[in-house]
């Protein structure tokens, strides 16, 4: 059986018109078939039937960007692709969480003394939006998470913790 091809899926006018991002996708053309689309509702079936589906969205606020994250579509913001198209090969890593910027990238913050459980899961979304993790106490090895390879990466890799207290 023939394997189905990817797609990225260019949503919405800003980013269907932004010629920059147009560029860095046509990078990516081998890996993915190109599509744009308003909504991007019509390729949500793609998910359904197999394929690997990658919405590119640039407003992780309103209610196109609620239900493609209702399919379960990988959504990412236009900064995603400029980053992965960076790399060489250019490459753009599988999630479940939408993904605005890795602004947060190997940080971890813990939030403390919230009773509303609902502001805790709005500020912990926006966390992982930028790549960040979300620890539900702050203890001794959540403050010391960090993992050295060698002694040279000792200083890329260590984890800060952000402590968020009400």
């Amino acid at each position: 059986m023939e394997s189905l091809p990817n797609k990225l899926v260019l949503v919405g006018d800003r980013c269907i018109k932004n010629q920059s991002l147009r560029n860095q996708v046509n990078k990516l053309s081998p890996l993915f078939d190109i599509c744009f689309s308003d909504t991007g509702i019509e390729y949500a079936g793609c998910i359904d039937e197999g394929q690997y589906v990658i919405f590119v969205y640039d407003d992780f606020t309103d209610d196109v960007f609620e239900r493609l994250s209702s399919k379960q579509g990988c959504i990412i913001s236009p900064q995603i692709v400029h980053s992965a198209t960076e790399m060489t090969p250019p490459i753009l890593v599988p999630r479940r969480r939408p993904l605005y910027n890795h602004a947060l990238k190997d940080q971890v913050i813990c939030f403390t003394g919230f009773t509303d459980r609902s502001q805790v899961s709005q500020l912990a979304a926006l966390v992982h939006y930028m790549d960040g993790t979300i620890r539900k106490e702050y203890t001794i090895p959540t403050s010391l998470t960090w993992w050295p390879i060698t002694a040279r990466e000792r200083s890329t890799r260590r984890r800060s913790v952000l402590v968020v207290r009400l």
